[in-house]
């Protein structure tokens, strides 16, 4: 009569064992999480963004001219022009 009663007793103590385990396992990778994304945030600072391959100087100057005709010049007015 007492048999099943404390097999009922220790399987709930067990699950109940497994349930802090996995909230213990969780709570140490979400420190260590934080601590990673803290780090990460703090180190962002120091990084340094290159821009581009340089490799041919000559590369970039037929792509983009000097005088590209943007819309912030002045328009010129030609005589003749109609």
């Amino acid at each position: 009569m007492m048999l099943p009663r404390l097999r009922l007793c220790i399987r709930q103590i067990a699950r109940r064992l497994e349930l802090v385990t996995m909230v213990q396992d969780f709570a140490q990778w979400l420190v260590v999480f934080v601590l990673n994304e803290l780090s990460s945030i703090s180190h962002f600072g120091k990084q340094i963004t290159k821009a581009g391959n340089h490799e041919d100087a000559n590369q970039s100057s037929g792509q983009h001219p000097t005088d590209c005709g943007g819309t912030d010049r002045a328009i010129s007015i030609r005589s003749g022009a109609s």
